[in-house]
């Protein structure tokens, strides 16, 4: 497709890819992107063609989480939940859908786009990626990107690096069990290896896996809920200052 398309699609042997293609801004999720990234998930998984979806990013790195200037402009109530709202539904999909989705990450993912990174199946990096939630930085309350990180690494590792905004190298993220790390020099070689791997699995297979894994889970509803009436309550706040 056209190289000024936001979000690229091709396919190859029932392997979807959607590249992020906003590599002057560090492919920031904005509204245009977050929509765009939601169709495109939600035609995959019903296109019967399509067997597993790799998401990528163009550029030095796999996405800068939340795009800041878009962030930035929200003036009111009304805009404030609606971009709460748009960014839970971008980070609820990946699981929901029926097939697999595999992050392929290099150079970075930072706030919401690692939080997009761990909701997909499965989170394949680089070994000279930098991962990590650097919102308290900035002073913004982390909410939407917290319940993932919770589920995944427990309490301590999610207090720690929502506090400091410290980050974490791919080797750390393994050791975590957030994402499988190898030489940056492979990454592609490997994700390509793992979605022909998965592609030739059973769909139902597939289907009746993910939805076990979801039943598993705690409620993560409720929690994504919660953090998104947090995040519109901490910028209204930010707002009124």
């Amino acid at each position: 497709m056209a190289g000024d398309q936001i979000l690229r699609i091709s396919d190859s042997n029932g392997v979807r890819h959607l590249l992020l293609n906003r590599p002057a801004v560090r492919n920031a999720l904005n509204h245009d992107l977050m929509d765009a990234l939601r169709c495109a998930l939600s035609e995959a998984d019903s296109d019967a063609d399509v067997r597993v979806i790799v998401l990528r990013g163009e550029g030095k790195g796999f996405c800068a989480g939340a795009d800041l200037k878009a962030t930035a402009a929200l003036a009111d109530e009304t805009s404030v939940r609606g971009h709460a709202r748009q960014m839970r539904q971008v980070l609820e999909l990946p699981p929901t859908l029926n097939k697999p989705v595999i992050a392929q990450v290099h150079g970075f993912a930072l706030g919401a786009g690692f939080a997009l990174a761990l909701a997909c199946d499965a989170a394949v990096c680089g070994d000279g990626v930098a991962l990590g939630y650097p919102e308290a930085k900035h002073g913004i309350v982390p909410a939407l990107v917290l319940p993932s990180l919770l589920r995944l690494a427990g309490t301590k590792v999610t207090f720690d690096m929502m506090a400091t905004g410290r980050l974490i190298d791919g080797a750390r993220a393994q050791q975590l069990g957030l994402v499988r790390c190898v030489p940056d020099a492979e990454l592609e070689q490997v994700v390509a290896a793992y979605a022909a791997d998965l592609a030739g699995r059973s769909e139902v297979f597939m289907r009746l896996l993910k939805q076990l894994i979801r039943d598993a889970h705690i409620d993560p509803k409720t929690a994504m809920a919660a953090a998104e009436q947090t995040n519109v309550e901490a910028r209204l706040k930010r707002l009124s200052e």
